[in-house]
């Protein structure tokens, strides 16, 4: 959730930190060799924690377009050891390797002080790449947000979510060729990723700022909750498949209205839940952020359609397995800043009821 919420801004961040435009023109020349030929490099909105271009090239005289993101060094009280991040990239491209999906990515390089190295010479301080294919299309949050004027904004884009629900559930339908054990263990693996997500777990557990709603007993009865409902779905590794595993309208976009998805994440396999708990959860989220209650009934359109392509009637339930994890980002100020203390508290207040019934309530009827 954190691209485009982050508030942070480039005054928080040295601009050291990020890679001058003809350095990532030099690397990429470098590593692709004759495959393509850079023509431009753009900087385009990245996430909390890397950094994101789209690139302009030619092979064999067609134009193409790609997407390229790298990690940054760590902010002031985060910090991913760098393995960590180079596994998260890894992983990336294996789902994209094991889904078989357009766009792929292309490969992952690492360099340092504006040269590639090996992974010889690989160090705490390295800045790791990954290229990826990239579809011609506009980002659908800020599609959402830049159409919230039109007159047909609801019935469009629950036609769209409708298509968005489709291509997800392809995904998760995917067949998984291996043995029932190793897919209960990997299963409960994705349980254990909600609760010590790198960029999520340390503001769950720490003692925030005074005044954070994580302050005091909140945060002990928050990670409480989500500890019984991973608890609660611990025996249903049945339900395995492979996830997109950052799935919000940040990571979506949409080539003459249907959309395609990039920037596959940490998770190659899970519930199919984590993924349409996160874009649910993305909704509620507008909702307040926007203020515009049409994102609930869009929220709902998107799980309807969901249910109805994949006849799954347990996702209603195992979608709150998003619900801890993604709600930190709203609840804390310090990713997402802008809603004052009441709607966070109700927000939150949301969140647990959800974690305590173990399955989603509707976000509409429970704020209207």
């Amino acid at each position: 959730m954190e691209q485009k919420l982050n508030s942070l801004g480039a005054e928080a961040i040295s601009k050291q930190m990020f890679e001058d435009t003809e350095i990532i023109k030099k690397l990429l020349n470098e590593y692709l060799k004759d495959s393509f030929k850079i023509k431009t490099v753009k900087a385009i909105p990245g996430g909390f924690r890397a950094k994101a271009f789209l690139i302009s090239a030619e092979k064999n005289g067609e134009r193409k377009n790609l997407f390229l993101k790298h990690t940054i060094p760590d902010l002031k009280n985060y910090h991913d050891n760098n393995v960590e991040k180079l596994a998260s990239y890894l992983l990336s491209q294996q789902i994209s390797k094991e889904m078989n999906l357009s766009p792929r990515v292309l490969g992952i390089f690492m360099a340092e002080n504006g040269k590639i190295i090996n992974i010889d010479s690989f160090t705490d301080n390295t800045i790791i790449y990954q290229l990826q294919e990239f579809q011609e299309g506009q980002n659908y949050l800020d599609y959402l947000c830049s159409s919230e004027s039109d007159e047909n904004f609801l019935a469009e884009n629950k036609a769209i979510a409708a298509k968005i629900a489709k291509n997800l559930a392809q995904i998760h339908t995917k067949k998984i060729d291996m043995a029932e054990k190793e897919k209960e263990i990997l299963y409960k693996k994705s349980l254990r990723n909600a609760i010590i997500n790198p960029e999520l777990a340390l503001s769950m557990i720490e003692n925030n700022i005074k005044g954070s709603l994580f302050e005091g007993d909140f945060r002990r009865e928050y990670i409480g909750e989500m500890l019984e409902v991973n608890a609660h779905f611990w025996k249903n590794f049945n339900r395995l498949s492979l996830l997109h595993g950052d799935f919000w309208p940040g990571n979506i976009a949409l080539a003459e209205a249907e959309p395609f998805f990039f920037d596959y994440s940490r998770y190659m396999y899970g519930d199919s839940g984590s993924d349409v708990g996160h874009f649910y959860l993305s909704m509620v989220i507008f909702s307040i952020w926007r203020k515009d209650k049409r994102y609930f009934e869009l929220g709902e359109s998107f799980l309807d359609a969901y249910k109805k392509e994949t006849t799954d009637d347990l996702i209603t339930e195992t979608s709150v397995l998003a619900f801890g994890p993604t709600g930190v980002v709203f609840i804390l100020d310090k990713f997402f800043q802008g809603p004052d203390m009441a709607e966070r508290k109700k927000f939150a207040d949301y969140i647990m009821a959800c974690l305590r019934s173990k399955k989603v309530i509707p976000a509409g009827e429970y704020f209207l």
